[in-house]
């Protein structure tokens, strides 16, 4: 049953979605191939990265500190993909637009996506493939990231309002999941959010990373969340974004400024859980265990969840994904929320920012009967 506390615009996308009986999602975002290399706990860093922050670099300068490693994997990676992946995981139609290069690394991205069951529309434009080398500490789930998104930045948009355009099975998407990394161009997403709009889809958005909040507030604030029917941000980005101090509760109203252009809102709280924010209200969900009974999941309010991390990276896009599928089969916000915490946290369990086979089908088993 269609939760009625959500926005009308998405109460009717989900009855057309449970109508059809599947829901399709296009994503656009920065296709980088991940290059998951874990390392000893005493390693010395390279200059330039640290523990628990993310660089960018120019590929030349990234494909000399890919060399100084061995004993690396290779994954489909940026969090459009993530999401998406998690998405097609749980059942839902997807597809990813990006841009990639005519490069080996394009191919093995291109192989992921299909293995998971996404449409990769992905424009090749010269110069490398963007990739991303994610350093994971053998001990304490700790990750070092350095990212060059070179091709992916060289999207163009009229190939992405092209692609928008498309039926290629008869439906246009229910829904367009924007990645926060292309706020850095703000003509590009605006294009997108009128072709959106036009099409009848939801608007889907994540923040990204709290430099891009940090330089384009106003331009988020007055020009693109207006057109935004579902926010995630991570909670250092959504109090950044809304002007709350870190000893604010986050149900405090956002500046009256901006706080009837707010969409519907879900913050990821890493071991506390995540809340959600509407206009009329909130709702809280700790994070939970990896204890399940009946398709259900246990909240274990303060606790961190009992899992041994191996890769940190990716579990937000993962929690976005299983919250939307989630949404689509239309399950009520309390117990979405509980899937998409259940997912993120298990994705933490392997590497590149997946939903555990065991997982998966347990969410999956879980959303088929709600439906």
């Amino acid at each position: 049953m269609i939760d009625e506390r959500l926005p009308f615009a998405l109460q009717r996308v989900i009855a057309r979605t449970m109508r059809r009986g599947r829901a399709v999602v296009v994503a656009i975002g920065n296709p980088l191939l991940d290059i998951i290399t874990p390392v000893a706990n005493d390693q010395a860093l390279p200059n330039g990265l640290q523990w628990g922050s993310a660089v960018h670099l120019d590929a030349s300068r990234l494909e000399e500190l890919c060399r100084q490693f061995s004993g690396s994997r290779y994954c489909a990676g940026g969090g459009s993909a993530n999401t998406v992946m998690a998405l097609s995981d749980l059942g839902v139609r997807c597809g990813l637009i990006g841009a990639v290069g005519d490069d080996a690394s394009a191919a093995r991205y291109r192989g992921d996506l299909r293995q998971h069951g996404v449409n990769a529309a992905l424009q090749t434009v010269p110069g490398p493939s963007g990739r991303c080398l994610v350093l994971l500490a053998a001990q304490g789930g700790r990750a070092a990231v350095a990212a060059a998104p070179a091709a992916a930045a060289e999207l163009d948009s009229g190939y992405v309002l092209r692609e928008l355009s498309l039926r290629p099975d008869g439906h246009a998407p229910d829904a367009v999941f924007i990645e926060g990394f292309l706020l850095g161009r703000p003509q590009l997403v605006r294009g997108v959010l009128g072709a959106t709009a036009s099409g009848g889809a939801l608007t889907v958005m994540s923040l990204g990373h709290e430099a891009i909040v940090a330089a384009r507030r106003t331009v988020i604030l007055e020009q693109i969340l207006p057109a935004v029917d579902l926010l995630f941000a991570n909670e250092n980005e959504y109090r950044l974004l809304v002007g709350l101090d870190t000893t604010d509760d986050l149900t405090v109203q956002p500046l009256s400024r901006w706080s009837s252009r707010m969409p519907l809102a879900v913050i990821t709280q890493a071991e506390r859980g995540a809340t959600l924010l509407w206009a009329g209200g909130a709702v809280r969900r700790a994070a939970v265990s990896s204890a399940e009974r009946n398709g259900d999941w246990k909240s274990v309010a303060g606790k961190r969840p009992e899992v041994s991390i191996i890769d940190p990276t990716g579990a937000g896009d993962v929690f976005a994904g299983a919250f939307l599928a989630a949404l689509f089969a239309g399950i009520r916000l309390e117990p979405a929320l509980d899937a998409a915490n259940r997912a993120a946290c298990a994705s933490l369990t392997v590497y590149g920012g997946r939903i555990p086979p065991a997982t998966c089908a347990a969410l999956t088993r879980f959303l088929s009967q709600a439906r």
